[in-house]
């Protein structure tokens, strides 16, 4: 009796411990997909704008801020110096 009790315990121990592990792995996905994204939609902003769209059209097309894109734009052109 003991021992199985000792399993039981065992069993949920070690079952916390790999939602904890699944639920870290979860987070770095979720954060490296969000940094791709994010990427992605500069690299587009910066081709948008390589290729004379307005700021507005760039806004109108990514569905980003003028503000956005005004800044997106002025942190690649200080990288591309």
């Amino acid at each position: 009796m003991v021992k199985d009790g000792l399993k039981d315990m065992l069993s949920i121990v070690v079952n916390k411990d790999v939602s904890v592990m699944c639920n870290l792995s979860q987070g770095i996905v979720d954060e490296t997909r969000a940094e791709t994204r994010a990427e992605t939609k500069a690299e587009i902003i910066m081709n948008m704008y390589e290729n004379n769209f307005t700021v507005q059209q760039i806004s109108l097309a990514t569905k980003q801020s003028v503000e956005e894109v005004e800044g997106i734009i002025k942190e690649h052109k200080s990288v591309l110096v």
